[in-house]
């Protein structure tokens, strides 16, 4: 049965202003989470001919080679970074074009597997999960590897009629693995289980045929990287032990056990599982869906599973880890229960339909289009951080090193700020002619040095007497 559209105008609005206010608000707005400034000042140092694909560098002094990551997420930011800019606005339209494809490729997922349209539906209860918000909001990784997911999702659902298409289906397919292993490792390549569940529960024989020649191609492409081409075995070498294997030792460890992940998936779908069983307890006496829509929940339930649960093999866990894996089991919930999810946007569509919610929403979405405006000149995290080191910025030059107290080191956001600003480095060992206190550390200022006068809240800034 074709799917049919039931996107109402002002539910449409209601889901703009939405996203507004939850990620492109605060996306807008100055400061970035460690782990996407560290990315920043690795895709700066490329966009600046400073790095090569396969020997990226964080700054002179520290993660210098930076292998803690595969390098297409530095290649691809780096590249926009050259042709766009690096301004603030240059630099969250990324993550918004990243976002549309994202939305876009939902939006065929749900047409495709669905017989009605649920990217409405979908949208909304991925709205109540806040790690996705964060996610977005802080331009890690996981803002490109979930698109590149998705678009792999859609290649895997799109029929094959013969042998030979569903043939170059899997070698598109493998050719996309590729790049999500360069983007994020191993992990990122979970989508690699869909076209199997779809022949197994399905009974798709044409997506068997994808499902192996992908895995051939992956496989093969795994191995010239990993052991033949002498550049990216290099990057691998250091990637396995400066990553991997730290990171399975213990290394970097937020948690103390390994079933907390499990604690973290529920907790962030908890929204959209209770919003589904009351849709479906509140329509307990009609139908919950059709068969095809059940194997398709099955599908989607297992692929997200995938994309989740095989975190547990590590201590490190951090939430974002799983945004790429989320969308699935949000579409599961849905094709379990969608005969009530369907009654549901169809009293939705009445609702907004109607003249009062119609100017209400009209209202909200003019007044988060204002927050949007006035975003960029708000703070969501290291205010102090930023205002201190642009007041800093007159004094010091391109290849300046600041001497700082040793536990200032670990301070990603320092050195990321810096070095971009002025390719200036820090060093907790030798003394330079500038020197960078925190007043917050208990740490008393150097000797031998005079403070620089500067209106700051944080830092201080001493020049060598």
């Amino acid at each position: 049965m074709p799917a049919t559209r039931i996107f109402h105008k002002g539910f449409t609005m209601f889901l703009l202003s939405a996203v507004i206010i939850v990620i492109v608000a605060p996306l807008l707005q100055q400061g970035v989470f460690m782990d996407g400034m560290l990315y920043k000042t690795v895709a700066h140092n490329y966009a600046k001919f400073h790095n090569a694909f396969w020997n990226m560098k964080f700054t002179d002094v520290s993660m210098n080679p930076f292998q803690e990551q595969p390098p297409l997420f530095f290649y691809l930011t780096g590249n926009w970074y050259r042709v766009f800019g690096e301004s603030l606005p240059s630099d969250r339209v990324f993550t918004l074009v990243c976002l549309t494809l994202a939305v876009y490729f939902l939006h065929r997922i749900c047409l495709r597997m669905f017989s009605t349209d649920m990217t409405a539906a979908t949208c909304f209860m991925l709205l109540c999960i806040p790690v996705i918000h964060w996610t977005f909001v802080n331009q890690v990784i996981e803002t490109v590897v979930t698109p590149l997911t998705l678009g792999c999702f859609v290649l895997v659902m799109t029929p094959a009629e013969s042998s030979l298409k569903a043939a170059v289906k899997g070698i598109a397919l493998g050719c996309l693995l590729i790049l999500l292993f360069l983007t994020k490792g191993f992990q990122s390549c979970f989508i690699i289980v869909a076209p199997f569940f779809f022949y197994f529960i399905k009974n798709e024989k044409a997506a068997l045929t994808t499902g192996i020649v992908a895995s051939v191609i992956l496989i093969a492409g795994l191995w010239i990287l990993i052991f033949k081409y002498d550049p990216s075995s290099e990057w691998f070498k250091g990637y396995l032990n400066k990553r991997l294997r730290a990171s399975l030792e213990g290394v970097g460890a937020t948690t103390t056990y390994r079933a907390e992940i499990l604690i973290r998936i529920i907790t962030e779908m908890i929204l959209p599982v209770l919003i589904t069983a009351g849709t479906i307890l509140f329509y307990k006496k009609k139908d919950t869906g059709n068969i095809n829509e059940t194997k398709n929940a099955w599908i989607f339930l297992l692929t997200g599973l995938c994309g989740t649960v095989p975190f547990a093999i590590t201590f490190e866990q951090r939430g974002f880890y799983l945004v790429p894996g989320l969308p699935f089991l949000v579409l599961a919930i849905i094709a379990f229960a969608a005969g009530p999810v369907i009654r549901v946007q169809e009293q939705t569509k009445k609702f907004f339909s109607r003249k009062g919610p119609a100017i209400v929403v009209t209202l909200l979405l003019a007044i988060s289009l204002l927050y949007m405006i006035y975003s960029p000149h708000l703070y969501k995290r290291e205010e102090d951080l930023i205002t201190d080191l642009e007041k800093m910025k007159p004094y010091l030059k391109a290849d300046d090193t600041l001497s700082i107290d040793e536990e200032m080191w670990n301070y990603t956001s320092v050195h990321a700020f810096l070095y971009m600003q002025n390719q200036v480095n820090l060093s907790d060992r030798t003394l330079h002619k500038f020197y960078l206190h925190d007043r917050e550390h208990q740490t008393e200022p150097k000797a031998g040095y005079k403070i620089i006068v500067l209106p700051t809240r944080k830092f201080q800034l001493f020049i060598r007497e």
